[in-house]
Parts: structure tokens; sequence; C-alpha cells
């Protein structure tokens, strides 16, 4: 693996760059909330719990990210990561309108904490990676999510 590190090292930041946009969901939960609503029929309230719970898990997860990225790697962070976001999603598409309480466990439990095992490992691999050019690399890395939001506008 370090040698593949080492030979195409931009590669491996822009991977993290586009793991990163996935993970920046929370970030961008304002553009697709009125969505939510009206798909859901769900008013305000129950559609800004949903924000609220994925933040809250979002917090709980990195913290069991961190750990479990010490303990086995932050490869296998990420596949967990990947697949809770991606099952967030699925299971959120068979949800019916009207049942926030669904919506909570399916899309805030599994995205938020998705979100929160994939985006430390990428920092903490970049700040480990690029240890000889942290500025750049780093500064990539994480701005990247909040950009996604604006070309959703």
């Amino acid at each position: 693996m370090e040698s593949f590190i080492a030979k195409n090292r931009w590669v491996v930041l822009i991977s993290g760059a586009v793991i990163q946009i996935f993970a920046g969901v929370p970030t961008a939960w304002g553009v697709f909330q009125q969505a939510v609503e009206d798909g859901y029929q769900l008013g305000e309230y129950e559609v800004s719990l949903v924000f609220s719970f994925t933040i809250a898990f979002f917090s709980v997860g990195c913290v069991i990210g961190g750990l479990l990225q010490d303990k086995a790697s932050p490869r296998i962070a990420c596949i967990i990561g990947g697949v809770l976001l991606a099952g967030g999603f699925i299971l959120t598409g068979f949800i019916q309108p009207q049942n926030a309480v669904k919506l909570y466990f399916a899309f805030s439990l599994n995205v938020g904490m998705g979100c929160a095992f994939l985006y430390p490992a990428v920092i903490c691999c970049v700040q480990k990676w690029y240890a000889d050019k942290k500025g750049a690399p780093l500064r990539q890395a994480v701005a990247l999510p909040h950009r996604e939001g604006s070309p959703l506008e």
C-alpha cells in the first residue's frame, strides 16, 4: 500500500475528496430539506428533527469511527461508513410518507454514523500520507464537502 500511495499521491487525494463529498451530506441538509418535507408529507418540526438526529449520530459516530480506524484501519472505517451511508439512503427510499420515526432511524442513524466514519478517516489519512505537504492536501480534503451544496441550489 505504501508504494501505491507514494506513486499515486494525488489520485489518493482526489479519491479522498470524493469520499468527503458523500460525507458532507449533513452540511448540505438545507438544500434538500424542503424536498423531504414535501416528499414525506412532514412538517418543518419533524424534518428538522431528522437533521438534529443526524448530527447527534454523527457526533457519536466520530468517536466510534475514530476508535475503529485506530483498532482496525481507516480503510475498514471507510468501508463500514460507506455501507451505512448507502444503506441509509436505500432504506429511506422504502419509507412511506408521514412516518417520521422510521425516517429518524433509516436516515438519521445510518447517514449520521456513515458520514462520521468516513469524514475523520479521510482527514487522518491525508495528514499521515502528506506529512511533507500538510497544508494544501488537507485544505482540499476539508474544503470540498463544504462547497458541495452550492451546485444543488
